[in-house]
């Protein structure tokens, strides 16, 4: 096991794909775990995107926000590993409410002209929320996760790369093979 903290990095991918990619996807980020867990020791945090709570709370939501996800985490967790909370609840009801607001797309010309004078305004509490949890995020990862252990990280890959994480924690991508032909269908099936 390595000393510091590991912290393994499983990008979400698109609930539209598949389901023989999707099957294909959650089987081998468990093989590639498994074998990683060989070389950094098991996982002993887990954390996922949009889940504010911790232990069996955290547990329903995980299954609530990505059944697919769930049963890879529920596999950990039933081996002794521990759900963290990893999101501020405050802050993501706001991204979640601006990203609400901003993807109305008003009918009646009168709304719009309403609307409009307000998005300037929303997109400044987007960004606001969006870089308050760009922070929060490691830090609370970086509180949870001790020297020495490692942890897994469910998240979409284009968020976390927007996340900085502090030094002392050592972060291991998990990419499946699989992901190459995922990458092609959702270029194929955009739009």
């Amino acid at each position: 096991m390595m000393a510091g903290k590991n912290l393994l990095c499983v990008g979400l991918i698109s609930p539209e794909v598949t389901e023989n990619l999707m099957t294909k996807y959650w089987l081998e980020v468990e093989n590639q775990i498994a074998r990683l867990e060989t070389s950094f020791g098991k996982v002993r945090r887990l954390y996922h995107e949009s889940n504010y709570l911790d232990g069996e709370a955290g547990l329903k939501n995980v299954q609530r926000i990505n059944e697919k996800a769930f049963q890879l985490i529920k596999n950990r967790s039933d081996k002794g590993a521990k759900l963290e909370a990893l999101e501020d609840k405050e802050t993501l009801l706001e991204i979640s409410d601006c990203q609400l607001f901003l993807g109305i797309e008003f009918s009646s010309r009168e709304v719009q002209d309403k609307t409009s004078k307000l998005v300037p305004e929303i997109m400044q509490v987007y960004e606001k929320a969006l870089q308050r949890r760009r922070t929060y995020i490691p830090k609370k990862i970086s509180e949870s996760l001790a020297s020495g252990e490692t942890g897994m990280l469910l998240m979409r890959e284009e968020e976390r790369m927007r996340i900085q994480f502090p030094s002392e924690i050592n972060v291991i991508l998990v990419r499946p093979l699989v992901l190459g032909e995922i990458e092609k269908w959702e270029r194929d099936h955009q739009g």
